[in-house]
C-alpha cells in the first residue's frame, strides 16, 4: 500500500509541476516539444488544455490519496492513462520516426510507470481483499 502512495505523490508532484510550469512558462515548455503557437489566442488554448487537464490529474491524485479506500482505484486510473500514453506513443513513433531522443525517454518512462502502477494495484488490490476477509471471520 505504501508503494501506491508513493506512486500517486510522485505523479501529483509530476502533473502539479507540468500544470504550473505550462501555466507561467508557456514559450518554454512548448519551445521543449518543438511546438510553435502562432497566434495568442492558439498560445491561451494549449495553456488551458496542457495546464488544465494536468492541475485535474493532480487532483485525482490527490483525492485517491487522501482517501485510502480510493488507492487502488487511483492506481488503476493511473495506469490506464499512462497505458493509453504508451498505445498513442507506440503509434505514432511507428508511423512517424522521432528525430529526438527524449521522444524514447518518454517511453521508457511510460513502460516503467506503467507496471509500477500495475504492480502497485495488485498489492493494493491483494491488501484490501485480505482486509474483507479479515473483517468477515471477526463478524462469525
Amino acid at each position: 500500500m505504501m508503494f501506491g502512495r508513493i506512486l500517486i505523490v510522485l505523479n501529483a508532484i509530476i502533473f502539479f509541476a507540468l500544470a504550473v510550469m505550462m501555466l507561467f512558462s508557456p514559450e518554454r515548455v512548448l519551445r521543449s516539444l518543438s511546438i510553435v503557437a502562432e497566434t495568442n489566442s492558439a498560445l491561451i488554448e494549449l495553456q488551458v488544455l496542457i495546464s488544465g487537464t494536468f492541475l485535474g490529474l493532480t487532483a485525482l491524485c490527490g483525492m485517491a490519496w487522501i482517501e485510502s479506500s480510493r488507492i487502488a482505484q487511483g492506481l488503476l486510473q493511473l495506469a490506464s492513462l499512462y497505458g493509453a500514453w504508451l498505445v498513442i506513443r507506440g503509434i505514432t513513433i511507428w508511423l512517424t520516426p522521432p528525430d529526438g531522443l527524449f521522444t524514447y525517454v518518454y517511453l521508457g518512462f511510460e513502460i516503467v510507470m506503467v507496471i509500477s502502477l500495475v504492480f502497485a494495484y495488485q498489492s493494493a488490490s491483494k491488501m484490501a481483499s485480505r482486509a474483507l476477509y479479515s473483517s468477515d471471520l471477526e463478524t462469525l
